[in-house]
């Protein structure tokens, strides 16, 4: 329960990655900004794309689930995410046998 985002805020917050995540998120940005009529836009966004390193499209073939849905400053989120949904299954188990305090908690 704690490991999971304790690791994913390892991984995310090394500086190298913080650079990796500011590049996928311009370019992210770009694609999402493309018109499907546009065909200049469109070709924008694939340049935006391939413009990222082989090293930082692995990175976000792995990890961008984590931060895509969010601004670029609080990527970070989804770890507060995944320790609410944690708390949340720790309650209802450790809680099991007595209703009044697991539903108050």
């Amino acid at each position: 329960m704690i490991g999971i985002p304790v690791g994913i805020y390892l991984i995310l917050s090394r500086p190298k990655a913080k650079h990796m995540i500011s590049q996928i998120t311009r370019a992210d940005a770009v694609a999402r900004t493309a018109s499907p009529d546009d065909k200049e836009s469109i070709i924008e966004a694939h340049k935006a794309r391939g413009q990222l390193s082989d090293k930082t499209q692995a990175f976000s073939t792995s990890y961008a689930f984590l931060f895509l849905g969010y601004k670029s400053e609080l990527y970070l989120w989804e770890i507060v995410v995944l320790a609410r949904k944690g708390v949340l299954s720790l309650i209802g188990v450790a809680f099991s046998t007595d209703p009044r305090t697991q539903v108050s908690l």
